[in-house]
């Protein structure tokens, strides 16, 4: 029997609950995909208001068959009248409403996106989860496979589709699919949770990088957020891959119990069967028996080692699906952009502008800052953070900022007035909180200008929350873009203003008139 005959597939049929709506396209695209079939008859709850979805006018007038309720009116409805919950990531697992359908009986099925996607989908999968560098990895390993992240066809290329927690909905790749279609797809703890309700996973399963995330919604447990992804590799079966780092080097062994064979990355391991790493700066590969120098790192297009890190992984990815060395040499070169990671803003100045906006925690702050710094202090580095409390620890990103001799420019937040008492009581000069982030970018600006002589580089790495100050992470990353676009004279509407914010899009010259 294979795999996919043995998942426990969930019907869905009869009258469907969707649980939360969501801000990123993918409650919207479940909608759609339910209230298309004419087995379903489909309800929305969300307990925010009404008039915060903007476009929820237009979603009723395009599905008036669908029931949409808000607030109060969502808080009346029991999930027992229903045949089948749909579950929003962004909704905690153990909510009152969920804790209800799981203690019905018999229990009410509760499926997410991500479930639904993987029992539909007809060809192979490829799950990318961690606490920070899924989106690289999967923007790099959709172009190792010969793809395009922006979902364009590439004539005599594989068909591969990037889907996921980017935005949008995985739903809409199920369209035309077939068995030789690829699927690379970012998994956050909030969906790979939900994978052990179902049996279900990925033929392969990525693990980019663990530390503390997200602690807000596990009751501020760090190793239920670790276990949370652990069913994507625990569920895996042995003639699966998991791509990750020795279960020794990572915090919590949550890849322990699975059968799959094992691709090692960062060293070349005895027990792996197929390793990826860097030696003498190159890229290594192993596999079949025999090992080769892929390619110099210096000509691969990322800066930082984390990101060279996730580099490794995709190639890991793409090597166990049967992509040839030659491909992997060929296309390394040319890895695509990413948008809020590392994202440099091509503005004509000699100050280097860098969009890392998705640096949504200490940990990855810190890894930012370790890439630009320089050691012999040469180079001014200043950096735009802080924000709302994540309830993690970020006693290793005041180091950083100490040690590297970095110039902080503080966000709004309820933590940034703590980060400024912590970095001065170190000697740091901090300036801020500002106000917005257009005042935060003057200030950098300025500080730039006053550095004098040698490089220059303003990042925004926040490392906190964006919640009450912006939308999301994305819509920081696209104000922090355009304030500094208008500060060096290029006109910015507010349509380019959106599309700079969306979390997958093309390349900001692409978007504005440089």
């Amino acid at each position: 029997m294979t795999k996919r005959q043995a998942r426990r597939e969930v019907a869905l049929a009869g009258d469907v609950l969707v649980v939360g709506l969501g801000r990123r396209g993918g409650g919207t695209g479940v909608v759609r995909h339910l209230a298309a079939d004419p087995g379903c008859s489909v309800t929305v709850v969300d307990d925010g208001d009404r008039d915060t979805f903007a476009d929820i006018d237009d979603l009723e007038a395009e599905m008036p068959g669908v029931r949409f309720l808000f607030a109060s009116d969502a808080a009346s409805v029991s999930v027992t009248d229903f045949d089948v919950i749909v579950r929003n990531p962004a909704v905690p697992f153990h909510t009152e409403r969920l804790e209800e359908a799981r203690a019905a009986v018999p229990p009410i099925p509760i499926v997410t996106e991500a479930t639904i996607f993987l029992d539909a989908f007809p060809g192979r999968t490829i799950g990318v989860t961690g606490s920070k560098g899924k989106t690289s990895t999967c923007y790099f390993l959709t172009h190792l496979l010969g793809g395009r992240p922006d979902g364009e066809p590439v004539p005599g290329n594989p068909d591969v589709r990037m889907v996921g927690n980017m935005g949008g909905s995985a739903l809409e790749a199920l369209e035309g699919a077939t068995e030789s279609t690829t699927a690379v797809y970012e998994l956050s703890s909030f969906q790979t949770e939900s994978l052990d309700e179902h049996g279900i996973t990925t033929e392969v399963a990525c693990l980019t990088s663990l530390h503390p995330d997200h602690l807000t919604a596990y009751d501020d447990e760090v190793d239920r957020y670790y276990d949370a992804k652990a069913p994507l590799f625990t569920l895996q079966g042995e003639d699966d891959w998991r791509i990750h780092v020795p279960v020794e080097e990572l915090p919590r062994p949550i890849v322990a119990g699975s059968p799959a064979r094992w691709v090692a990355i960062g060293r070349d391991h005895p027990d792996a069967e197929v390793a990826v790493w860097l030696d003498q700066g190159a890229v290594h590969l192993r596999r079949d028996g025999r090992s080769v120098a892929l390619i110099a790192a210096d000509a691969i297009p990322v800066e930082g080692e984390h990101r060279m890190e996730n580099v490794l992984v995709a190639v890991a990815g793409a090597a166990v699906l049967g992509t040839a060395d030659a491909d992997l040499v060929s296309r390394l070169p040319d890895l695509p952009p990413v948008p809020h990671r590392m994202e440099p803003i091509p503005v004509s100045s000699s100050v280097r502008w860098i969009n890392d906006t998705a640096a949504t925690n200490p940990t990855a702050a810190k890894a930012c800052l370790d890439s630009l710094s320089s050691p012999a202090g040469e180079r001014t580095l200043i950096a735009i953070c802080g924000g709302e409390s994540k309830h993690i620890g970020f006693q290793d990103f005041v180091d950083a900022v100490v040690d590297h001799r970095v110039v902080p420019v503080l966000l709004p937040g309820n933590e940034s007035a703590l980060l400024r008492d912590l970095l001065e009581a170190r000697g740091a000069v901090v300036h801020g909180p500002t106000a917005s982030m257009v005042d935060a970018v003057k200030v950098a600006a300025g500080l730039a200008d006053a550095a004098g002589p040698g490089e220059r580089i303003v990042t925004l790495t926040p490392g906190w929350s964006s919640v009450g100050h912006f939308v999301d992470e994305f819509d920081r990353g696209g104000q922090f873009i355009a304030a500094v676009l208008l500060l060096h004279g290029v006109a910015v509407d507010e349509e380019q203003v959106q599309i700079l914010a969306r979390s997958r899009r093309r390349p900001i010259d692409t978007i504005v008139d440089l």
